[in-house]
């Protein structure tokens, strides 16, 4: 949150009723705006981030295969690890799966949005399709997002996203 660090102005009119000698407040004034409340805008603004996957696979490459495997999709899942963890969306619905393709060999996640500042770890897994001689990658794969605040101003910020395979860091899982 971004606070409104902006001075103010309240000018308050005071009015004598002659008649019976009593004081009373004639008109307010905010900003040199007659208003019914003095408005003070806060800004809040989420931080994102973006978990993506590449998708090695020699059939997609090796030419004595041809086209066999051109329409070959793998499926990729994400859960969460911390609780309350924040899920990939879209249009308001959680989105759990990205695909990676020959021609989008990258399976990209929708977008994570965060609220607050924290540690935020996540398992990805590859869907074992059971397809003919593919060999599939079953581990599970961690992903942990560091999210932080700048004191100075309260921005929220991602500063770091790591993938593990079994406790050692990977560029990402493939």
């Amino acid at each position: 949150v971004q606070y409104d660090t902006q001075t103010h102005k309240a000018v308050v009119t005071v009015g004598k009723d002659t008649k019976n000698n009593k004081l009373s407040v004639t008109g307010i004034t905010y900003d040199d705006k007659a208003a019914n409340a003095l408005e003070i805008t806060n800004t809040f603004t989420p931080v994102q981030a973006h978990i993506e996957v590449t998708k090695a696979f020699n059939g997609w490459k090796d030419p004595a295969y041809g086209d066999y495997f051109a329409n070959t999709k793998f499926t990729f899942n994400i859960s969460p690890v911390t609780e309350g963890a924040p899920l990939p969306a879209e249009g308001g619905k959680n989105v759990l799966t990205a695909e990676a393709s020959k021609t989008v060999p990258t399976a990209k996640f929708k977008a994570i949005t965060f609220v607050k500042e924290g540690t935020y770890t996540y398992n990805i897994k590859e869907d074992n399709d059971r397809k003919d001689g593919i060999s599939y990658d079953g581990n599970t794969h961690a992903v942990t997002i560091v999210v932080s605040k700048d004191d100075a101003n309260n921005a929220l910020s991602v500063s770091s996203i790591k993938y593990e395979l079994n406790g050692v860091e990977t560029s990402d899982p493939a």
